[in-house]
């Protein structure tokens, strides 16, 4: 999560707008996993410097936002400031899952994409909050956003209309 977030946030108007850090931390520390490594080194991003933290009381009373990946997380998280925001993704551990004989890296795959996805939208939501602080709500605006490739490289088209003051929408672009 903290290799798409910090990945994906380069490419965000959030970073000309807001300081964005970004952390990971957890309730206990096992390392960086390899496989996690190589799936994500698969999409052109590399976390193998990254390290993760213990979760404490200072990482939390810093944080804007707080993003819960699994249940044991989300269930035994310290507690938070009441202006901290909170969100829960609860996701598979991959190196948890059983495969057998099978393919080790694809449910760290599935993961990867699962966290991608989250992380986009997050993104898409704050920049539209971001949007709406100007003075707009956000149903004054709809960003419809598309993958047109994923390959080396990820293309993605925004499709952005809004409300306009003498009434009706303005033209999509």
């Amino acid at each position: 999560a903290e290799g798409w977030a910090r990945f994906l946030l380069a490419q965000s108007n959030l970073r000309q707008q807001y300081v964005v850090q970004v952390a990971s931390a957890g309730l206990e520390v096992h390392g960086l996993n390899a496989n996690a490594v190589a799936v994500m080194h698969e999409e052109g991003v590399d976390i193998s410097i990254q390290d993760c933290n213990l979760l404490n009381a200072e990482l939390i009373e810093q944080a804007d936002w707080v993003i819960t990946l699994c249940e044991h997380a989300d269930q035994y998280c310290p507690d938070i400031p009441a202006d901290t925001k909170k969100l829960h993704w609860g996701l598979a551990d991959p190196a948890a899952a059983d495969v057998g004989s099978g393919d080790q890296l694809a449910p760290f795959r599935q993961t990867r994409d699962a966290v991608k996805q989250r992380v986009q939208q997050w993104i898409a939501e704050q920049e539209t909050r971001a949007f709406c602080s100007a003075g707009f709500t956000d149903k004054d605006v709809q960003v419809v956003r598309e993958t047109l490739y994923d390959g080396f490289f990820e293309l993605q088209k925004l499709q952005v209309k809004h409300r306009l003051f003498e009434g009706g929408w303005s033209e999509t672009f």
